[in-house]
């Protein structure tokens, strides 16, 4: 509700003018001029930094209440992020469907804790679930930095599959082990074997940008258009 109030600009029309990202000062009203004591780096500080929303496991209940559609929010968000979250809210829908198929009834459902693995593999602010059961508390805001370390990153995306075509989002080099994120909820697991540019050039390092045909070890199969691979960062 900032963004309209402050701008005019209605976020869930897109236009977000991103005022939680405005720099500013806490002020308590019978202390005029008296300012909130905060340390800042060279971004500045975080004290309106929430963690992000994740209602994962509650899916089961959402359903179970009537609900049949959900946003994911995607705004300042990188395609690898956007990508990464969305197959994993729509691989647990579909899971839950698979469930409600065989009798069972939605609010009993707990989803498995492999949902939460892939999802905490996703580069975030971190998760809460904010007013769900509760009221938020300082263990769901970030004061001391803008996001939670980061240990996976997009290594590229699928641009063609056969031969198998990424463009490199991150630094990959040949030995690099990668994961393919395709339309199960484990990862596929391979070894970068070999790299060529598109002219046929062989390579053994890509950049971002770099547009490279990969061999893997084992071969991945099923590959679609857009998908993600991704890789671990030490």
């Amino acid at each position: 509700m900032r963004s309209p109030y402050f701008t005019g600009r209605n976020a869930n029309q897109g236009d977000c003018a991103h005022p939680c990202r405005y720099s500013y000062a806490l002020v308590e009203e019978k202390r005029p001029g008296q300012y909130f004591p905060v340390e800042e780096d060279e971004r500045g500080t975080y004290i309106f930094n929430s963690r992000d929303l994740c209602l994962l496991g509650r899916l089961p209940a959402l359903i179970d209440a009537g609900v049949d559609s959900i946003k994911i929010e995607g705004r300042m968000k990188s395609v690898g992020y956007v990508g990464a979250v969305v197959r994993v809210y729509r691989l647990a829908l579909d899971w839950i469907r698979e469930q409600l198929f065989l009798g069972l009834a939605a609010d009993r459902l707990v989803l498995p804790e492999v949902f939460h693995k892939e999802m905490n593999k996703i580069g975030t602010r971190g998760q809460t679930e904010n007013f769900f059961t509760a009221r938020p508390s300082s263990e769901d805001m970030l004061y001391d930095t803008m996001r939670v370390e980061q240990r996976y990153v997009p290594a590229g995306i699928v641009r063609a599959v056969s031969p198998l075509l990424i463009e490199a989002r991150h630094v990959i080099g040949c030995g690099d082990q990668v994961e393919y994120l395709g339309r199960t909820i484990e990862p596929a697991s391979v070894t970068i074997i070999g790299m060529q540019l598109e002219d046929g050039t062989t390579v053994s390092r890509a950049n971002p940008g770099n547009l490279v045909v990969l061999r893997t070890d084992p071969p991945l199969t099923s590959v679609e258009m857009q998908s993600i691979v991704r890789k671990k960062i030490e």
